[in-house]
C-alpha cells in the first residue's frame, strides 16, 4: 500500500512541474500527502495530479493509467485501446515478455495516445 504521508515532496520530480503559484501553497518539508492536501484545498486540484502519478511506483502508475484509458472506451483509438490493454497485463503479470508485447502495442499504437504511453511507461518500467 502506498503511504504519501512518509514520502518527501521534494523528492517527487513533479514538484518541479508545478506553477508558481501552486508551488507556493505547498508546506515547506510536506509529504506528498500533504502537499497533495494543501494543492487541494487552494484549487490546484488538477495540478496536483502529476505529484500523484510520479509518487507512485511503477507499477501502480501503469495500472492508474490503463485504466485511464479504459474509462475513455470508444473515445480511443482501437490501437490505442490494445496499448492499454497491453499495459495492464504487464500489470497483471510483469515479466520481460509483457513488457516486450506493451513496447510493441505502443509502437503499433503510433507511441503518441495515452495507452501507446500507458504501453510505453510498463515497457521502461524498472521493478515489475
Amino acid at each position: 500500500m502506498l503511504d504519501l504521508d512518509i514520502i518527501p515532496f521534494e523528492q517527487i520530480p513533479a514538484s518541479g512541474l508545478l506553477p508558481a503559484g501552486a508551488l507556493d501553497v505547498v508546506p515547506q518539508n510536506a509529504s506528498v500527502a500533504q502537499a497533495l492536501q494543501a494543492l487541494q484545498k487552494k484549487h490546484f486540484a488538477d495540478e496536483a495530479i502529476p505529484v500523484l502519478a510520479h509518487a507512485m511506483p511503477e507499477r501502480e502508475a501503469v495500472w492508474w493509467a490503463s485504466r485511464s484509458c479504459e474509462q475513455a472506451g470508444d473515445s480511443l483509438a482501437p490501437a490505442d485501446l490494445a496499448a492499454a490493454r497491453s499495459a495492464a497485463a504487464w500489470v497483471a503479470s510483469p515479466s520481460p515478455e509483457t513488457a516486450a508485447a506493451a513496447a510493441a502495442a505502443a509502437r503499433d499504437a503510433g507511441s503518441t495516445g495515452p495507452g501507446a504511453f500507458a504501453a510505453q511507461a510498463a515497457s521502461f518500467a524498472q521493478d515489475p
